[in-house]
Parts: C-alpha cells; sequence; structure tokens
C-alpha cells in the first residue's frame, strides 16, 4: 500500500482501525475507494498488534450500505483490491461478507438463528406491490366493516366521498407506527382536554374586543352596532351557561355569523385599529377551535387506524412474509429477549462501517451501535450531511450531527479532495451553496483530479445560468401554461446544442436532472428539434411508460379477447400492428353474404372466430394482425404468457420498426422487454393463469418504484433524463439541473401530518387550514422557536408548520448541492422568475441571484457574473411577453417569429417516413364535411348488459313470462333431477364446517376467491397450494376466518365426479367470456363470462359448469328453481353460438352429499329451448 497515495483525510480514515471514526466525505472525495482500502489495510500484516492483522479474517467486518447497489459494487471493489495485494484466500471470502443494508443484515441474522426463534428459514421479503396489496386490502375490510357500525358513523361521514384522503392518511400513520419500535403507540395527537379551557378563555377576550368595538361605533354606526351586540350576547350566553365547553357548542353557522358582524364599512383609523382587534380575536378563536376538532378527529383515525394495522400484521402473517421494518424491529426484539445471540454478534465484529450515514435513522443506528463494540468503539461512519435527500424515506440528518458530537475531533478526518469535478464547478458550486440562507457551515471541496492536456471544455465557459423571466400583460402571463413550459426547454435544448456545436460534447455526455422527470416531455421535444436524442433513466417511472401500457393492453386481450375497450382495441390501433381507421371498420362489419346486408358488430366477433366475410381483399396489415393474434391465443394453452407476448411483438415487426428508431426506439425494447420478464416472475411466482397475470401486472404497474430500462450499447448517443434523487453517486461530463430552483411549495408540504419525533415517538397534527394559520402571525406575533416555547395547540401547530417549511427549504438546498457536484466538466442552471413588489421570484431563486450579483441584470440577453473561478460565468435572460393565449414575443433568443410552442411532439425529420410498413389505406364512403352543431359525449357501454345487471328486471320478466311455457318441461326436469338426486333433501346434505350463514363474511369476495382458483386448477391442470390460496384470499379479501371455507369447498370441488366429467372433454375454458348481438329490452349486447364451458371438437353439445358458493340450508328443489333462470341464460347465449345441446350444471361447493358437492343440472336442446 505504500505505492498508493492517499490525501490526508483518506490515510487518517484507513489507518485507524480501533478507534470510533467520524468521516465526513464530501461528493466525488473517493469515499467507496477509502472504505475499500480501509478493508484490505486490515487484513494485512502489520494493521494489527505485534505486526499481525488486524482482522483475522474478512467474516469480522461488517459493512453497512444504503443500497444493495452500493454492497455489490463495494464487493467487487474489495475482491479486486485484495486480489491486487495478494490476498487471495480472503478475496474468496467476499461473497460470504458481511457487506449488505441494514435489512440484508438483519434478514441474514434472522435466518441464521430461525429455528431457534421458531421462524420459518425460508421466509420471504414481501415486495411493494405485495405490501400496498395487503394494506390497502386491510384497509378496504376495516372500513367495510366499521360502516356497520353505528358508533363511527360520524367519522366515515367526514371522508364520505373522499375515501382517498381516509386511505392516505391511515396509510402514512401506519408509515409511522411501522419505523418505531412500539408500533401505533408511538403516535399521539398534539392536545388535550385543557385545550378547551384555552379556547374559552380566547372567547372571553373575543367577547372584550367585541364589547369594545360595539361601544367604538356604537355613536356613528348603530345598525351595525346593534348586530354585533346580538352576536355578542349570544357568545356571553355560550359562555356563561357552560363552565367546561365542549365541541359541540359552537357550529359553523356560529362562526360565520361572528364573520359577518365585523364586516364594518369604512371607519376612522382609531376605530380600525379596534375592529382589527376583534378580528384577529376571532381568527384565534376559530382556528384553535379547528385545531380541537382535528385532535378529537385524529383520536378517531388513530383508532381506526390500529385496526388496519393488526390486520395486516395477520396478514403478512399468513403469506410467510416479513417487510423491511418487520427485519429491523424483529432482530432488536430478538437481541432484547435472546442476550445469548446478542453476544455473538456484540463480540464478532472488529471493524464496522456505515456508509451513507446522513440517510440513516436512529432506530438503524441503534441496531448498529449494539453490533460494534462496548460505546460503539469499532464504529466508523461515513457521510456527508449536504447530501442528505432522503428525509421521505424516513432519513434524519439530525442523527448524523448528533453522532458527530458523540465522537472527539481527532477523531473526525475530512475528506475534501473532489476527484470527479473541474475547479470551476466546484468555486461555483461553492458560491451558491455556502450563501445565505442556503446550507449551514458548507464544506468547501477541493480539486483534487488532474487536468487533461487537451480540455474537455476549451472555448467555452463551465458555468451557465439559464433564467427565463415572463413579462405580465395586467395579472396574466403571456401565451399559456404549456407554451411557456416549451419555451423554458426550447431555451436549454439551446444551450445544449450550442455547447455541442462549439465544444466536442455528444449528447451522451449530457445529463438532464430534474426532481421529477415527469416534466421532461417539452424538454425531450425541444432536444429533437435541434435533432438531439434523449432517453429517460433513473425514475420510479417504468409502469407509466406508454410502451409498458400497451404490453398490459396485449396481456389484457389475451386474457379476455372480447375486452375490446381495454385490450383489443388498444392492441389493433397501436404502434403493434398500426391499424388504421379502415382496416378497424372492417372488423367491425358484418357483410352478411355476399354483402347483401350490412350490419355493424364487435371487432373482437371478426378476431376470436376468425370471421371476416369480406367481399374484397383485406390489408396486409389486417391480415398479419389476424394471423398474429390466432397463433397467440392457440399458443396459451402451451406456453408462458411472456413467451407467447415476446412473439406476438416480434412477428407484428414491432420490435423491427422500434431497432430503426434509434436510442428513443432502444429505450422502448427495453422497456419491452423488461415488462415481459415482470410478466413472467409473476406468473411463476403466484401460479396463476393469463386473467390473473393480467391483472395482478396492473397492479404491479402502478405500485412498482422501478425505472425505465435503457439498452446500453457503444452506439448510443443521447442526451440522459434522470431524478436527482437517481443521479446521486454518478457523473456526466455536463449537467443541466432543471427545477431545482423554484422553491419549496408554501404551506406544509404535501404530507397529510405534521410531526415532530422524539426517540421511538411521534407527535403529529393534520397538516391542513396552513393558510388561515399563517395570517395569525405578522410583525407582532412571533412564531416560537422551539417546542418548549410552545404554550398552546395554536402556537405548537404554528411551530411544527413552520419547522415542516424550513426542513423542506433545507432539503431543497442540500438537493441543489447534490444536482450541481454531479458534473465534471460543465455545468447548467435553470430557472423561471417572476417580478414583484419583493423583488425576483421565487424566492428561492432570488438568494442565488443575490449570491451572484449585487445588482442582478434582467435585461434580456447575456451577462457575465463572477463566482471565483477563472473565467466568468455566463448568464443568459430570455424574455417573454404578450397576452394571454397568444404567440410568446421572445427577447434574448433567436427565433424566427413568436414562439407559440408546438402541440405536437417536435419533428426533427419531418421529411423522413418514420414507420417501415407503408401505411395502406382505403376508402369505404365518399368523404363529406359535416357540420356538428353540438359535441356529445358517447357512451362506450350503452347499450350492454349482462346477466348480474339486469337479474332483476330478467326475474319480473321470467317468472311472468316464462312459467307457463317452461312449466312443462320445469315440472319433468325437476322431476328427474330429484329421482337422480335422491339423498337431495334438507334432512340429508351437509352444510360444511364454518360455512354457516351471518359470519360476516362478504359473499362476492368468498366467491370471486373460489372462482380464481378453480380457474387455476383449470389453467394449470393441477391443484392449488396453500400459498397460492392464501394470497387469493388476501387478494380478494376474504377474512383469515373464512379461508378455511375456500380450502373446503376447493377440496369438495376437486374430488367431485362433475370435475371429471367436464375435464373429460377436448375443449375445457376456464372464464369463458361471450359477447352476443341480441334485440332485447335489457340492451343491445349481452356479455358476461362462463365459470367452466366444456366440449368435444366437432361435437354441438355443450357442458356448463357454475360454481356456486353459499347456497347453505337450502332444499334441492330450492336450489333447482334459484339457479333455473341463469340457466336459461346461459344456454339461450351458447346455442345462439351455434351449439344444439346445453346441459348446465350448477356445482354447490359449500353443500355435500355423500363426499360430493350438490349439483343442479338443466338439459336444453332443440325440443327444450332456452328463452332471454
Amino acid at each position: 500500500m505504500a505505492d498508493t497515495r492517499y490525501t490526508p483525510g483518506q490515510e487518517k480514515t484507513i489507518k485507524t482501525l480501533d478507534k470510533p471514526l467520524f468521516v465526513a466525505a464530501g461528493a466525488g472525495s473517493g469515499k467507496t475507494f477509502t472504505l475499500t482500502q480501509r478493508i484490505v489495510w486490515a487484513l494485512k500484516e502489520g494493521s494489527g498488534t505485534d505486526g499481525k492483522p488486524y482482522l483475522s479474517s474478512l467474516d469480522q467486518a461488517l459493512i453497512i450500505t444504503f443500497t444493495n447497489a452500493a454492497a455489490t459494487e463495494i464487493k467487487e471493489r474489495v475482491r479486486e483490491a485484495l486480489e491486487k495485494e495478494g490476498l487471495h484466500s480472503a478475496a474468496l471470502q467476499v461473497d460470504d461478507a458481511w457487506i449488505s443494508t441494514i435489512h440484508g443484515m438483519c434478514s441474514r441474522i434472522l435466518k441464521i438463528h430461525a429455528l431457534d426463534l421458531g421462524l420459518d428459514p425460508e421466509f420471504e421479503i414481501i415486495n411493494d406491490m405485495t405490501r400496498n396489496q395487503l394494506v390497502n386490502i386491510s384497509i378496504e375490510e376495516v372500513l367495510r366493516e366499521l360502516s356497520q357500525d353505528e358508533s363511527y358513523a360520524e367519522f366515515l361521514s367526514t371522508y364520505a366521498g373522499n375515501r382517498d384522503a381516509l386511505k392516505s392518511r391511515i396509510e402514512t400513520l401506519m408509515s409511522y407506527a411501522q419505523s418505531s419500535p412500539v408500533g401505533m403507540d408511538a403516535i399521539s395527537f398534539a392536545g388535550d382536554s385543557s385545550d378547551l379551557e384555552v379556547l374559552k378563555a380566547e372567547l372571553e377576550d373575543l367577547d372584550a374586543a367585541l364589547e369594545a368595538l360595539k361601544c367604538a361605533i356604537a355613536a356613528t354606526k348603530p345598525d351595525e352596532a346593534e348586530q354585533l351586540q346580538n352576536v355578542q350576547s349570544e357568545l356571553s350566553s355560550k359562555l356563561q351557561q357552560h363552565l367546561v365547553l365542549s365541541l359541540t357548542d359552537f357550529d359553523q353557522a356560529f362562526w360565520d355569523t361572528l364573520q359577518q358582524a365585523l364586516k364594518i364599512g369604512r371607519s376612522s383609523k382609531e376605530i380600525k385599529i379596534v375592529k382589527d382587534e376583534a378580528a384577529y380575536r376571532l381568527k384565534v378563536c376559530s382556528a384553535l377551535f379547528g385545531l380541537i376538532q382535528d385532535m378529537s378527529e385524529g383520536q378517531s383515525l388513530k383508532d381506526v387506524t390500529e385496526q388496519v394495522y393488526k390486520l395486516f400484521k395477520q396478514k403478512k402473517l399468513a403469506v410467510g412474509g416479513l417487510d423491511n421494518d418487520d427485519l429491523l424491529h424483529l432482530t432488536a426484539k430478538v437481541f432484547e429477549e435472546h442476550p445469548e445471540i446478542a453476544a455473538v454478534y456484540t463480540d464478532k465484529f472488529k471493524l464496522v462501517m456505515v456508509d451513507e450515514f446522513q440517510d440513516t435513522d436512529q432506530q438503524q443506528v441503534q441496531m448498529i451501535k449494539s453490533l460494534s463494540g462496548k460505546d460503539a468503539q469499532y464504529l466508523t461512519t461515513v457521510g456527508d450531511a449536504q447530501q442528505s435527500i432522503y428525509r421521505f424515506r424516513g432519513a434524519d440528518v439530525d442523527v448524523f450531527f448528533r453522532r458527530q458530537a458523540e465522537v472527539s475531533e481527532d477523531l473526525q478526518p475530512r475528506l475534501v479532495d473532489n476527484f470527479r469535478s473541474h475547479n470551476e464547478i466546484l468555486r461555483f458550486v461553492a458560491k451558491v451553496c455556502s450563501a445565505d440562507g442556503m446550507i449551514p457551515n458548507f464544506m468547501d471541496l477541493s480539486a483534487g483530479r488532474e487536468e487533461p492536456a487537451t480540455p474537455f471544455v476549451a472555448h467555452s465557459p463551465r458555468v451557465y445560468f439559464e433564467v427565463t423571466k415572463f413579462e405580465k400583460s395586467g395579472n396574466s402571463k403571456p401565451g399559456d401554461d404549456v407554451t411557456r413550459s416549451q419555451l423554458v426547454a426550447y431555451q436549454l435544448a439551446d444551450r445544449i446544442n450550442t455547447l455541442m456545436q462549439d465544444e466536442k460534447i455528444q449528447a451522451k455526455d449530457v445529463a438532464i436532472l430534474m426532481k421529477s422527470v415527469k416534466k421532461a416531455q417539452p424538454y425531450i421535444e425541444a432536444l429533437r428539434t435541434f435533432g438531439i436524442e434523449s432517453v429517460v433513466s433513473g425514475a420510479s417511472t417504468f409502469g407509466e411508460q406508454p410502451e409498458v401500457q400497451l404490453i398490459g393492453s396485449l396481456l389484457q386481450a389475451l386474457a379476455n379477447m372480447y375486452d375490446s375497450y381495454e385490450g383489443l382495441f388498444p392492441v389493433l390501433s397501436s404502434d403493434i400492428f398500426s391499424l388504421d381507421a379502415s382496416d378497424l371498420l372492417l372488423l367491425g362489419t358484418n357483410f352478411g353474404e355476399n354483402g347483401q346486408r350490412i350490419t355493424n358488430r364487435d371487432i373482437a366477433e371478426s378476431v376470436v372466430n376468425d370471421v371476416c366475410n369480406l367481399p374484397f381483399e383485406i390489408s396486409p396489415k389486417l391480415k398479419n394482425a389476424l394471423e398474429v393474434l390466432s397463433n397467440a391465443r392457440r399458443s396459451l394453452s402451451n406456453k408462458r404468457v411472456s413467451d407467447v407476448i415476446k412473439k406476438v411483438v416480434l412477428d407484428a415487426g414491432w420490435i423491427s420498426r422500434l431497432q430503426k428508431m434509434g436510442n428513443e426506439g432502444q429505450s422502448k425494447i427495453a422497456n419491452i422487454f423488461a415488462a415481459l420478464e415482470q410478466i413472467d416472475s409473476l406468473q411463476k411466482e403466484l401460479s396463476i393463469g393469463v386473467a390473473s397475470v393480467a391483472k395482478a401486472f396492473s397492479q404491479w404497474c402502478d405500485t412498482a418504484k422501478e425505472s425505465p430500462k435503457v439498452l446500453h450499447c457503444s452506439t448510443q448517443n443521447a442526451v440522459t433524463f434522470m431524478t436527482i434523487h437517481a443521479s446521486k453517486g454518478l457523473e456526466f461530463p455536463v449537467v443541466a439541473v432543471v427545477g431545482a430552483v423554484s422553491g419549496p411549495k408554501a404551506g406544509a408540504g404535501s404530507e397529510p401530518f405534521l410531526h415532530v419525533r422524539k426517540d421511538d415517538s411521534y407527535q403529529i397534527a393534520f397538516s391542513s387550514s396552513s393558510k388561515k394559520l399563517h395570517e395569525l402571525y405578522d410583525d407582532c406575533h412571533e412564531v416560537p422557536t422551539s417546542i418548549d416555547e410552545c404554550k398552546s395547540l395554536l402556537e405548537w401547530r404554528m411551530f411544527l408548520e413552520t419547522q415542516e417549511n424550513e426542513f423542506e427549504e433545507q432539503e431543497q438546498n442540500r438537493r441543489l448541492y447534490v444536482a450541481l457536484t454531479r458534473a465534471r466538466e460543465a455545468v447548467i442552471l435553470t430557472s423561471t422568475i417572476d417580478l414583484t413588489k419583493e423583488g425576483i421570484s421565487p424566492r428561492y431563486t432570488r438568494k442565488i441571484t443575490d449570491a451572484l450579483f449585487e445588482e442582478p441584470p434582467l435585461s434580456a440577453g447575456e451577462h457575465q457574473f463572477e463566482y471565483g473561478g477563472n473565467l466568468a460565468g455566463c448568464m443568459r435572460v430570455v424574455q417573454g411577453s404578450g397576452k394571454k393565449d397568444e404567440p410568446i414575443q421572445v427577447e434574448g433568443l433567436e427565433l424566427a417569429e413568436p414562439f407559440e410552442g408546438k402541440s405536437e411532439p417536435f419533428d426533427s425529420n419531418p421529411g423522413e417516413e418514420k414507420n417501415s410498413q407503408a401505411v395502406e389505406t382505403f376508402d369505404l364512403y365518399e368523404k363529406v364535411q359535416l357540420s356538428v352543431a353540438a359535441e356529445t359525449a358517447y357512451d362506450q357501454r350503452k347499450g350492454f348488459f349482462s346477466y348480474s345487471s339486469a337479474h332483476q328486471q330478467m326475474a319480473e320478466n321470467f317468472k311472468v313470462e316464462n312459467n307457463q311455457k317452461l312449466e312443462d318441461q320445469s315440472q319433468v326436469e325437476r322431476q328427474e333431477h330429484e329421482e337422480d338426486n335422491l339423498q337431495s333433501v334438507p334432512e340429508t346434505s351437509v352444510v360444511l364446517p364454518d360455512t354457516l350463514a351471518d359470519d360476516g363474511v362478504n359473499p362476492t369476495n368468498l366467491g370471486s376467491a373460489f372462482h380464481e382458483l378453480a380457474q387455476i386448477m383449470v389453467e394449470t391442470q393441477s391443484k392449488v397450494d396453500e400459498q397460492t390460496i392464501e394470497r387469493q384470499c388476501l387478494k380478494n379479501s376474504v377474512p383469515q376466518r373464512a379461508v378455511s371455507r375456500v380450502k373446503q369447498a376447493l377440496e369438495l370441488w376437486s374430488n367431485s365426479a362433475i370435475r371429471q366429467e367436464a375435464l373429460a372433454h377436448d375443449v375445457v375454458i376456464a372464464e369463458s367470456p361471450f359477447t352476443l348481438q341480441v334485440d332485447s329490452e335489457y340492451g343491445n349486447y349481452v356479455e358476461g363470462a362462463i365459470d367452466l364451458l366444456a366440449y368435444n371438437k366437432g361435437s354441438k353439445d355443450a357442458l356448463v359448469v357454475d360454481y356456486k358458493t353459499g347456497d347453505k340450508g337450502l332444499s334441492a328443489t330450492q336450489i333447482y328453481e334459484y339457479h333455473q333462470m341463469q340457466a336459461n341464460f346461459y344456454a339461450y347465449v351458447l346455442m345462439q353460438h351455434g351449439f344444439t345441446k346445453v346441459e348446465c350444471a350448477f356445482v354447490c361447493v359449500e353443500v355435500e352429499e355423500a363426499g360430493q358437492p350438490h349439483v343442479a343440472r338443466y338439459t336444453f336442446d332443440v325440443n327444450h329451448q332456452p328463452r332471454l
């Protein structure tokens, strides 16, 4: 190691092994290199006493990282460094080394001691999708039960029509509970009964203020004084009647009346002072009353959340899974209750290092300290408070500073040499981030890299500040929101293009970092106008990508080809097949025999039945689409669904066309294949059929925090879009920062609660009503600066809000620092500004301009500024002016005409044909201009009905019209049925255990779970295992107490003769969908799905099996009559589709007869015709 050059900070960190260290490591300072070298040194001779290695084996080192990717990187670097030093045996230990995230460490400890702890050694870590499903199911189940409880009626009415807000609040409270070892006991809402006494005192002050105002205006405004007298009398009466106030003493009308009484017309200065005092007192009372109401609501909310949290833990236990919070809590509990296990790890590690320490929380720190020897003597923490940007995940930067205070200053080495960025960039970062109101105690960095003989940027500045200023016309900005955002994006694209032209910079050298890439589209389009390609990477938006959504539609189409609206139509009209309107019109047209009678039909009928009775040749595209989908449907029975979809996108030519679209196409291909991998993973993991996979994939897309994928290749040359969070740990030659200086949102943030955490507890308040509360504090009424100063609920609430805003602004400062320090060679900072009477707005941008200029230049054009570098920076102001919704007049940017923006994506090559497949169209009619008087909404579901939707009306008609016509047939069938089922009488039928009625179980949910599991049995041709049953029950909100009902019903169905009878047919289809055009009073199209359809090839006889959960306590005759109408309905549909004999078997899977489920049979043929 003598040949390696270290900075002073690095050397102290590497060579100090037996003492606690607190290492402050700046951006780009070689932190990972230092940690790697420290491990190698600890294993080398001479690092310990008597010339021996400090560590006898790598197993004595514990390295905690923030992500799994970081752990993998450190492992590889350690392995490589050990091999380089000749420590081959140690290098072989790397794979088993304790290098992981803290959750990975906890998981490893729990699995090692699983048998001793009574745990399943194969326990699973549930993913985000499963966790979110369990949470949502738990919430819905609890709220459904509480809706029947009158004691919760008032609370639930508060959220009537706003269930999402209630769910959000429950989920947030659960996140607090899960982050604390004491669970829901950690949460308390601010306030107590004494707040009502404070309210009474404030109301007495208001009463006095009203009295003073009444006296002040009595002579000049007698009518208004009389009105004041009335409301004051009402207030005085309430105060005198109630020694102790309650929330029911006041309603909204009371506060409205007080507010109205204070609306006094123009008055003297003296009266205005008295009036303002009364108005202020009213605001105080009203706000305090609202906070006390919040406190009451909060207690109810906590109660409901406790029930959800308890159920959620039960459901996790049922699926045998743990989440990350469970791992921490359980490991801590193990150490507390099993000192023999704790002792193993307390004495095990002699070298403990925590990377990215600024992103940890107190609970994690306590865990790590317990593994770091006496007084944490072996603990080394490495981090940078200036890069703490994960507060939304629970990271607490104060943990960083508290640990710093515990370690003596001589054991606090600093890594301040930046080996990444050019000095010009570091000087700019220091100028901006050390300014007033930015990062306190800013740790400046020195350039530590060696500059090449030929600089990367030779002719241009390395620092740019792109400012877009919009001049208002009256109270309105020019143009509209879309056009303004397009101008801002065009300005940045112009700067990037200029840099690329003036320097040897390629598109792949540039990264645009944003707070959220959801706003990237205008910038993508702007770059395209200059012929610059781009890709989106490193953001949790994978499931939102159009090509991923399209794969979901294709999956839905294969699951149910009759689902034209969510599956088939989006697929056929998409880039997969690129069918045009003429193709789709043909699919939706029935030309009859010889084209003599033209009618419309569902496009699904043409595709599913391979029916295209066209009097002319169809286009090659349509022919290919029909062939590809037909092959796909046939392949589903013997191939995995992901393989079927892959063949579809290949045979359709979609992948081939995307390959010709350059980087954008390559990114789409990467997302497509990543989606196929996820679909395959879901099918393997859940052991489900295609319909369930489609549903699971849709849910996964909604919840997964995955980044869009990028196919990296040597020829790729594109600008990268990425979130600031995703860029952490990365670097790029040129970085443009977008949206980082807009400033935090006003108010108390986007979370539903404000909170202060102390140890393992949270004290919280609702974050609503912040605007009203802000009005209470002015130059005369200061906000408390610490919680100890808070004397009332009102002050406590304002302190929390102010603290939240400060925390958010501090984190925004740190996000800007992280973004700027990603740049190696050049950086571009962007901002939009307005001019107000206070100066430049937003205030956050004003802090930066004040740091760069004594008097910020605001005229359009380029302006130089000094920041401590050798070459001045360039600030360009582009000014937009004009009227609202009109083209923007632009100064400071060369444009041929006023900026109108584009409603469609910019096309850099308008003459180039984008689709390699020629577009073939033909007209079926003469086009004419239509004059539309008014646009009307089209209801795409109009005219559709199903058995369930028309059941009530159908039952009345069935009873009135059909009973007489079917009486003879019914009598014969009923007699035959009872003869075949002599034991089907109430006395001899057996209701399965745990299936009695009124058990509080939603019958629809239980039935859905059974149907999906029965479908899986058909599609997989096997029984379902316990885990699959548990998961399907959870998914369908079946309570744990009712899972046994589902299992018993499945067992009875699985071993039944009727199941074997159905499976003996050539064709067996589970959940067979149907659509039929009819002339009926219920609608024009009947739709639905048959639980199980079986028939033999070439035969026109069909067997319908319909599963029935319930039917408990009914006689055979009652069951027969109860399902007769539905059997008639199914038979009608199938006979209209060409079957001549239909037998319907309704299987009561919860009614047992001699080991078999009770079966009600109905037969229909040419002699016994069904009727709709």
